[in-house]
């Protein structure tokens, strides 16, 4: 299987300590922006004016399918809008969605959590750590050695950055401290700060944030 932007957020952010397990929330609205991410560079989305525009086509993934389902609705609407509002009530229905899907493809294995011999919820981990080397290592090479990215390395900077996956992503305290000097002069770059659909999602990734911790709601998997 092939894995996008939405795949690799998820399993860099369950390895090694899965750390999104128990308040899975903040995951939850990355991997929504991720796929909004894989759907732009598919041409399915657009991002204009600060409104996001989303056709109605199939892409032959589900989850991405379903993202463009309740996307349609708010096409032509202001970004703020799909972050109060959308985001926040459809981002866990994906979210397990996804991971039932990376399951099936054998990217994740699904484990079964109980108590006294009751079944309460699921849990997840990655079955292979190798799949996750080559992202790392074009990270490195690009926030750590400071070289110039290609389009999906630099999309998946942003998300990693933004979704606070450098500690899972980069184990050596030193790259880390690189990690986030280069990326602040990334991030000041035309290649971001320049690209009205990168910084514009950005933004509304942390305005759907904010929804969630100014109603103090939190989730759990």
């Amino acid at each position: 299987m092939e894995t996008g932007l939405k795949e690799k957020v998820i399993m860099h952010a369950l390895w090694p300590e899965r750390r999104h397990q128990y308040n899975s929330t903040p995951l939850k609205h990355l991997l929504f922006y991720a796929s909004v991410f894989d759907l732009l560079e598919e041409g399915i989305v657009h991002v204009e004016n600060k409104r996001i525009k989303c056709s109605n086509l199939e892409t032959g993934d589900p989850v991405l399918d379903d993202v463009v389902s309740v996307l349609l609705p708010y096409s032509g609407k202001k970004l703020s809008r799909m972050a109060y509002q959308l985001v926040p009530k459809k981002s866990t229905a994906i979210y397990r969605k996804q991971k039932e899907f990376m399951a099936g493809h054998n990217l994740l294995e699904k484990e079964n959590i109980s108590i006294l011999m009751w079944k309460v919820g699921n849990s997840y981990r990655v079955r292979n750590y190798d799949i996750l080397k080559p992202d790392i290592k074009k990270l490195e090479r690009v926030l750590v050695y400071g070289r110039k990215p290609d389009r999906e390395t630099l999309l998946f900077a942003v998300l990693a950055r933004e979704g606070k996956l450098f500690k899972n992503i980069f184990r050596n305290y030193e790259f880390r401290k690189n990690a986030e000097r280069n990326y602040k002069i990334l991030k000041n770059s035309n290649l971001i700060a320049g690209d009205h659909a990168i910084s514009s999602l950005i933004k509304s990734y942390k305005q759907s944030l904010n929804v969630q911790y100014v109603s103090g709601t939190t989730s759990t998997t």
